[in-house]
C-alpha cells in the first residue's frame, strides 16, 4: 500500500465520530454490506463513517471527501459522511412526528 492510501485511511479513521447512536448506524451499514455478499468479492473492504467537520484541507480536497457517500476501489472503502446520515434521520423523524 502506498503512502497516499495509508494517509487517507489513517485520516478517515481519525475523523470517525464518537457517538453511540452513530455506532449503531455504522453496525447496521456494515451488516447491509455483508448481506450483499460484497465481502466475498472484496474481503479487504472497509466502511468509514466520517465527520468531515474536523478534516484538514488535504482531506477536504481529496478523493475521500463526500457530501453523502461514495466508494473508492483502491483501497476498497465505502465512505459515509455522518452529516448526511443526520440529515436523513431528521427527514425520517419529521414524518414520524407528522400528523399525517
Amino acid at each position: 500500500m502506498n503512502d497516499a492510501r495509508i494517509n487517507i485511511i489513517s485520516s478517515l479513521e481519525a475523523l470517525r465520530p464518537k457517538d453511540a447512536v452513530l455506532e449503531e448506524v455504522y453496525a447496521k451499514c456494515w451488516q447491509a454490506l455483508r448481506s450483499l455478499d460484497l465481502l466475498d468479492k472484496e474481503p479487504a473492504l472497509r466502511l468509514f463513517l466520517v465527520d468531515f467537520a474536523g478534516a484538514g484541507d488535504d482531506i477536504m480536497s481529496s478523493i475521500a471527501f463526500t457530501d453523502s457517500a461514495k466508494a473508492l476501489f483502491r483501497p476498497a472503502i465505502v465512505i459515509v459522511n455522518w452529516q448526511f446520515l443526520v440529515s436523513l434521520e431528521a427527514a425520517f423523524r419529521s414524518f414520524d412526528l407528522s400528523p399525517i
